[in-house]
């Protein structure tokens, strides 16, 4: 992490007028690269770097649903909640 800099950056897609950002290096396989310029070239992103960033924000994205429905789960298994769920659902005329 020591080549790693603070900068200040102002976003070209308008969702932020500045944000701090790291800079650091990745190693990419070149395939990896290629199939990831590819990709930038045709979409909405006009890098690679935005490329990489927006699918790594979209992937913990996801993740933190994932933790978050599993959470969730356990609920439905919990027949202690049912039963309260079920009381305050009959409590308010459900």
């Amino acid at each position: 992490m020591g080549n790693q800099k603070l900068k200040r950056l102002a976003t070209q897609d308008g969702m932020a007028t500045s944000t701090d950002s790291i800079q650091t290096t990745l190693r990419l396989s070149r395939r990896l690269y290629e199939r990831a310029a590819c990709h930038a070239g045709r979409g909405k992103t006009g890098s690679v770097n935005d490329f990489i960033v927006k699918a790594l924000a979209a992937h913990l994205e996801a993740l933190e649903r994932e933790a978050i429905d599993e959470t969730f789960c356990g609920m439905a298994k919990d027949k202690r909640y049912q039963r309260e769920a079920l009381q305050i659902v009959e409590q308010f005329g459900g």
